[in-house]
């Protein structure tokens, strides 16, 4: 009678047992999102948000049948099994997962490198339109200078301060490249966010530099004008004197 009563509840616990291999879903995660269909930033983010929710389903699952394995009189056998199918599901589900992830890591970051590469070529056509009006800046002011009377030493003067400022300018230029380059110590936000400040830092730089030359451009014309009145005057007083 007891051989027979250990028989039976033996049955039973195998019975309930094999309740509990039912899951959250009749279908696989991996069935449902395969991997190879991730090829896309729209399924990429379909992917991830469905992975949220499948991982909330199967800890629902566990909590739901680990309470029932009480009930059952091979209690650990039945936890253990529920540990074990937890960590397998959840464990297919991840990789497909992951494989989301890295697919929206990549489009991101080939998306930032594309607009790093424009913003450089915007850049690059800015210096050169500055350049080019820079070169018209020098000519005029040349022309000027030889009908104002301007030495020499003046006019080399003026075209050494603007080689120096172009080469500075080239050279700010070369560490912001340089400054682009990502660290590995920094997540990605972070290092979007660096590069942010730093174009926004270097924008400002660039604007007061702009500033300052154009206030220099003025002082320089306002002297030259102040220079030509003075002039003027002079030949006006001789003139006066001399036809007296």
């Amino acid at each position: 009678m007891k051989k027979i009563s250990r028989v039976l509840l033996f049955v039973l616990g195998l019975g309930v047992q094999g309740a509990v291999f039912a899951g959250p879903n009749d279908i696989p995660f991996a069935d449902r999102y395969p991997p190879e269909s991730i090829n896309s930033m729209e399924r990429a983010q379909e992917v991830i948000t469905a992975y949220e929710k499948e991982k909330a389903e199967w800890d629902q699952w566990r909590s739901v049948e680990d309470k029932a394995c009480y009930r059952n009189f091979f209690v650990n056998d039945c936890l253990d099994d529920n540990k074990k199918k937890y960590a397998r599901e959840v464990a297919k589900a991840r990789a497909v997962w992951l494989k989301a992830r890295d697919f929206e890591r990549q489009y991101k970051a080939n998306e930032t490198k594309a607009k790093r590469e424009a913003n450089l070529t915007k850049q690059k056509q800015k210096i050169a339109q500055h350049k080019d009006h820079s070169d018209k800046e020098v000519f005029s002011d040349t022309t000027r200078t030889q009908e104002r009377d301007l030495t020499l030493e003046q006019e080399q003067a003026n075209q050494k301060e603007y080689e120096l400022k172009q080469q500075r300018h080239k050279e700010r230029v070369k560490q912001e490249q340089m400054k682009e380059k990502p660290t590995p110590s920094t997540t990605m936000d972070e290092r979007l966010k660096a590069r942010a400040e730093r174009r926004k830092a270097a924008e400002a730089k660039r604007l007061e530099n702009i500033r300052k030359r154009a206030s220099k451009a003025a002082e320089y014309e306002r002297q030259v004008k102040l220079r030509e009145e003075q002039k003027n005057q002079v030949l006006e007083d001789l003139s006066t004197i001399i036809y007296k």
